[in-house]
């Protein structure tokens, strides 16, 4: 599921459970002023989207949300206002994170996570394929490996382990 709309529906639920003590009913953190028309609980949400995605650069994550998601977010605020709300919550998003572990593995505090490219066919040759193409939920698409500096077409398999058991699943986006 690389749908970048798709995934936040998925988890927006999932960190409103989580923060449900800190947000009041329009999704803000309580705390005295305007309430902003974009919530935090937006932000929060659309941050761990972008990390689960493997969008790294704001600029490529707003330039996302402006060409493809225009629609599905119609409050989305500048990129700037952006980055500086998300710092200012910086801390409830690693609260949110710590949930997420501990409801993959409750009873763990230690596990690993790795991720690796799936190339299925070269660079040059990306446009003219036609595997997977089907499904748009799970069509490859091109990404980069940082750790190998290269650039790929394929799918991003993600590789969770603790000392009981491993997990593993494929992720058409880098």
């Amino acid at each position: 599921m690389h749908n970048l709309k798709s995934n936040f529906d998925f988890i927006r639920p999932i960190v409103k459970e989580s923060l449900s003590n800190f947000i009041d009913s329009s999704g803000n953190i309580k705390k005295v002023g305007t309430k902003p028309k974009f919530s935090d609980l937006d932000i929060i949400t659309l941050s761990l989207v972008a990390d689960s995605l493997s969008i790294n650069s704001e600029n490529l994550l707003f330039s996302k949300l402006r060409s493809e998601y225009q629609e599905d977010f119609p409050l989305l605020i500048d990129r700037s206002q952006f980055n500086r709300r998300r710092k200012h919550l910086r801390i409830v998003i690693d609260l949110v994170r710590q949930a997420l572990v501990n409801k993959l593995l409750p009873a763990e505090n230690t596990f690993i996570l790795d991720s690796l490219p799936i190339e299925i066919c070269k660079f040059a040759r990306a446009r003219r394929i036609k595997i997977c193409q089907e499904n748009t939920e799970t069509a490859p698409e091109y990404g980069y490996c940082a750790a190998q500096k290269t650039h790929y077409f394929g799918y991003k398999f993600w590789f969770f382990r603790n000392h009981v058991a491993s997990l593993g699943f494929k992720s058409p986006q880098c």
